[in-house]
C-alpha cells in the first residue's frame, strides 16, 4: 500500500514536470509499479534494454538545434559634442 502511494507521488510529479497532468501521472506510477513487481528479473533486463535503445534511437532521429545567425549591431550616428 505504502509503495502505491509512493509511486503515485513520484509519477505525479514526474508528470508535471513533464507538462502533463498530475492525476494521469499517478495513475502511470501506479500502474508502472505494480508492473514492475509482477514482471520476472530476466523480463525486467529486456525492459529497460528496450527502453535504453528506444531513447538512443529518438535522439538520433531529432534535428541538432542550429545556433540563431548573430545581427551585425546597428550603427549609430557619433554625438556632437556640446558647445
Amino acid at each position: 500500500m505504502i509503495g502505491k502511494l509512493l509511486a503515485g507521488v513520484a509519477g505525479a510529479k514526474a508528470a508535471k514536470d513533464a507538462g502533463a497532468g498530475g492525476a494521469s501521472g499517478a495513475l502511470l506510477g501506479v500502474a508502472g509499479a505494480t508492473l514492475l513487481r509482477r514482471l520476472s528479473f530476466p523480463a525486467l533486463i529486456a525492459l529497460t534494454a528496450g527502453g535504453y535503445a528506444l531513447k538512443k534511437w529518438n535522439d538520433k532521429r531529432e534535428p541538432v538545434p542550429q545556433p540563431a545567425p548573430k545581427r551585425p549591431a546597428p550603427k549609430r550616428k557619433p554625438r556632437k559634442a556640446a558647445a
